[in-house]
């Protein structure tokens, strides 16, 4: 269900890194809390048959997180093709630019394979404890210790997001000097990550 909602989720995360790598942090964050509150209607809605939804069990979580992605993604994009953020996308310039698209790619695909590796690794772990207790009980454990644990990586991860800003604005000013110490910062700080 969740793969439909994949373009849009692809537009959000690109477009709130292009807005933090402009100085924008907070259009990000509105729309990232946008996003979370319209999941939570939508999928306790779809999920009991609420509000006048459909009743859709299980199925109306994974529902909800669809809605909010597409939501999210639209939502971004307008942000993009208005130019509220301070970035302002140009539909003459929406054509692909294909030295641009391969660094890209030679950049991206060997972060996106280490993604799916971990992916891979957590759903066997999932897989592997769903079938060691039929009644959920360790499941729902599981599921409360990764939320804890969350916690204790999720500082690191902001501290490497704002780095990474640092950097590539530090890039885009092409002074490589203060890219530099942004970089020692997020190597510092972002290590928890």
């Amino acid at each position: 269900m969740l793969s439909v909602s994949l373009p849009f989720l692809t537009v959000m995360f690109v477009a709130n890194a292009c807005l933090r790598g402009a100085g924008d942090t907070l259009t990000p964050a509105i729309s990232m809390i946008a996003v979370n509150l319209i999941n939570m209607a939508f999928s306790f809605g779809l999920t009991y048959g609420w509000w006048g939804l459909p009743r859709m069990g299980f199925n109306g979580i994974a529902a909800g997180t669809v809605i909010a992605y597409v939501v999210g993604g639209v939502l971004q994009f307008a942000v993009l093709i208005s130019g509220w953020g301070g970035l302002r996308l140009h539909w003459h310039r929406l054509r692909p630019h294909w030295h641009t698209l391969k660094r890209i790619f030679r950049i991206g695909v060997p972060a996106g394979v280490e993604g799916l590796l971990i992916w891979v690794a957590q759903f066997t772990i999932v897989i592997v404890i769903n079938e060691m207790d039929r009644s959920n009980v360790v499941a729902a454990a599981h599921l409360n210790a990764v939320k804890i644990e969350a916690f204790s990586y999720l500082p690191g991860w902001a501290f490497a997001t704002a780095a990474a800003t640092l950097v590539g604005q530090s890039l885009g000013m092409k002074d490589p000097r203060r890219a530099k110490r942004g970089h020692i910062w997020r190597t510092r700080w972002g290590a928890a990550s």
